[in-house]
């Protein structure tokens, strides 16, 4: 989970389950983030699609797919759930609504 300062300028890693810090997103703040600027949950089957989220494109490693869901306050950009999962394999509809009750 990331979430905004202040400011909201930045977004800075709150929350992480299972993963290294180095596998979570590096995305800096709200207005960078594709699910937050659009305020909708996005899913990303693999980050080698040339429609993958630039900051899912950018990380090390082997190809993955993602989750982004925004967390939104009066709808304004707060923070963003992000999940990861092995490449062609992102996350079914039910966990996707639960991120998004969660949001």
């Amino acid at each position: 989970m990331l979430v905004a300062d202040s400011s909201r300028a930045h977004l800075q890693q709150v929350l992480t389950s299972n993963m290294k810090p180095s596998e979570g997103c590096s995305v800096g703040s709200p207005l960078s983030c594709p699910a937050a600027v659009r305020g909708q949950t996005q899913v990303f089957e693999s980050s080698a699609a040339i429609d993958a989220c630039p900051y899912l494109r950018q990380r090390d490693g082997a190809a993955c797919s993602a989750m982004c869901v925004p967390v939104t306050i009066a709808g304004r950009p707060m923070g963003v759930l992000h999940a990861s999962a092995e490449d062609h394999r992102p996350p079914q509809q039910e966990a996707v609504a639960s991120f998004e009750l969660v949001a």
